[in-house]
């Protein structure tokens, strides 16, 4: 059953889409959509299919949080540790990247690229991995709740290898790029 048409417009706003973003994830045009909106059109059972189905893969999108898709166990490494020891921790996973914490708290991060950058700038291989991770690590990952929706989390990992997941200031989770395609498969 299809909703009503003066719903249409509602659901796009709370979802925070513009005419145009709708109308391409559609495939109907944007002068279209705003004529619906208005009430101007009376449009064709297609185009509100279209329309409601494209709307409706948006909300799934929303429906998916930080919670259903991180990974629930965080590795992570102490601000005091070798860096010899936290390559190995990484190579041990298959990961790229840690959580540096000192106690309970999040205060950096330790990642293969960092190393790698090290190393390229003529670092000491045999200097570096007695240095401790403190001493390389860059900034924390950014963090976020664990209701937070897949829709703020994406641009998060343009700019971050990761994203913590935070449970009344300690970690739960950790959600990485390749934690993004279990929202896909949903």
């Amino acid at each position: 059953m299809l909703p009503e048409i003066s719903e249409l417009g509602k659901r796009r706003r709370r979802l925070g889409v513009t005419q145009t973003q709708l109308a391409k994830l559609a495939g109907v045009s944007q002068s279209l959509i705003a004529k619906i909106e208005r009430g101007r059109v009376d449009p064709s059972f297609s185009n509100v299919k279209r329309l409601s189905d494209a709307l409706e893969v948006l909300e799934r999108r929303e429906s998916v949080s930080a919670k259903d898709i991180m990974t629930g166990s965080i590795i992570s490494v102490r601000k005091s540790e070798l860096v010899s020891g936290a390559i190995k921790l990484i190579q041990s996973n298959g990961i790229s990247q840690l959580p540096v914490m000192d106690g309970e708290h999040l205060i950096g991060s330790f990642s293969e690229g960092t190393i790698t950058e090290l190393l390229a700038s003529g670092t000491d291989s045999s200097k570096l991995s007695k240095m401790t991770v403190v001493q390389v690590m860059d900034e924390p990952f950014p963090t976020v709740r664990e209701d937070t929706p897949i829709s703020a989390i994406s641009p998060l990992l343009q700019h971050n290898s990761a994203v913590v997941v935070v449970r009344g200031g300690k970690g739960r989770g950790i959600i990485t790029k390749a934690d993004l395609l279990k929202a896909v498969r949903k």
